[in-house]
């Protein structure tokens, strides 16, 4: 079967700063204000401080010859640095069995060659960490297992990404009396129960319930007035959502706030390719590229106004972080425009987004700093800030 693949087919750009460009280190000064006011020397910008590197997608059987073709071609056109990157048509039958082309041992064979190609060409080579995006799944082998090479992975679907939903059920105090409510689907995190009036949820009359649970079920009797029941659950992220996946979408996505989970990652790809290729890291293998991992993965529909991004470790860290009790405030994320509801939902967002960082992105670049090579990519809907909040 003949390669899919064009000599060209590199449709995005991925940018590197060069450790070896002088240049880089005179822009802070071609930049500043001063350096304006006096003009700018536009020779200084003739000379790149970047190399360039296309994204070289891997969408057909990758046979030897062709992809030296290719890497030729690539050099050839001027091109010094290169993505390696593993996507629909793998293998060379595209929608057929591509994922378990993906991480094979044919799979890591064809990657040899082609590192032994970009090494003779004198070719940089950035890895991509994943088969398609989103990174963080390792081709579905985070939470279903399966091969990697001759090395069975278990499954792990506890690592699946976690959202929190708030059901609300309006109660009124004047029917008198305990009643009970059923807990919805999911694991309960809290029940809160809040007055109302028009304008919304008082804070100062919260009620924690969690404790009254009992068998799946909250018995309560509500004082008199406007009352609303708050239950707060953690769901797993539907099975069939995950951007540039093209034919099985059972693995994605991983909660990569879970360290557990981040850490397989790591070993089903970049620990494996270490392993395999030692020798090519610091010289020919320069980068890892990580692709798009994001908050959307956590929030089944992405905007919904009644699910925010979740994982267990969060309620600790947040108090940790920020110095008082998530759960306590759980209503304000989604209830009321105040002061306190700005504070609470900048602290939430802040303290997500430090976990999120700390728990994958730092990983990454803490292991490839360990293995000397530059950590890069970029963070999914990158042209706006909805999926990055």
């Amino acid at each position: 079967m003949t390669s899919r693949l064009s000599p060209f087919s590199t449709l995005v750009i991925a940018s590197m700063v060069t450790a070896a460009a002088p240049a880089v280190a005179q822009l802070p000064a071609l930049l500043s204000s001063a350096a304006s006011d006096q003009g700018i020397d536009a020779g200084q910008f003739r000379a790149p401080v970047v190399d360039l590197a296309p994204f070289w997608f891997w969408n057909g059987d990758m046979r030897p010859e062709e992809m030296e073709r290719q890497l030729k071609a690539m050099k050839e056109a001027g091109i010094h640095s290169v993505v390696f990157h593993p996507r629909s048509g793998l293998g060379g039958d595209p929608n057929h069995g591509e994922l378990e082309y993906y991480l094979s041992e044919t799979y890591f064979a064809r990657f040899r060659s082609a590192l032994e190609i970009a090494k003779r060409l004198n070719l940089k080579v950035i890895l991509y960490d994943e088969y398609n995006w989103p990174s963080g799944s390792g081709g579905g082998r985070v939470l279903k297992g399966g091969m990697v090479g001759t090395r069975a992975v278990p499954p792990n679907p506890e690592y699946m990404a976690k959202f929190l939903a708030m059901v609300e059920v309006p109660v009124s105090g004047e029917i008198g009396g305990e009643r009970s409510w059923k807990v919805p689907d999911g694991e309960l995190v809290a029940v809160i129960a809040a007055q109302a009036d028009k304008s919304g949820v008082i804070p100062s009359s919260f009620k924690d319930l969690t404790s009254e649970v009992s068998e799946n079920s909250l018995k309560w009797q509500a004082p008199q007035g406007d009352w609303r029941l708050m239950f707060f659950m953690q769901r797993d992220s539907p099975i069939t959502v995950g951007p540039g996946t093209s034919e099985d979408v059972s693995g994605c996505c991983p909660d990569l706030m879970n360290p557990a989970a981040v850490d397989k990652f790591i070993s089903v790809t970049h620990g494996e390719y270490y392993h395999r290729f030692p020798e090519y890291f610091g010289s020919t293998i320069v980068g890892v590229f990580t692709d798009e991992p994001g908050f959307l993965n956590n929030r089944f529909d992405g905007s919904s106004s009644d699910t925010v991004p979740w994982t267990e470790a969060l309620p600790e860290f947040f108090e940790q972080k920020e110095g008082y009790s998530l759960i306590d405030k759980l209503p304000l994320l989604w209830e009321g425009e105040s002061a306190e509801n700005a504070k609470i939902r900048h602290d939430f967002w802040d303290a997500l987004s430090t976990l999120y960082m700390d728990t994958y992105y730092k990983k990454i670049y803490d292991w490839c700093q360990a293995h000397r090579v530059e950590s890069i990519g970029h963070v999914l809907a990158h042209s706006g800030s909805l999926a990055q909040e």
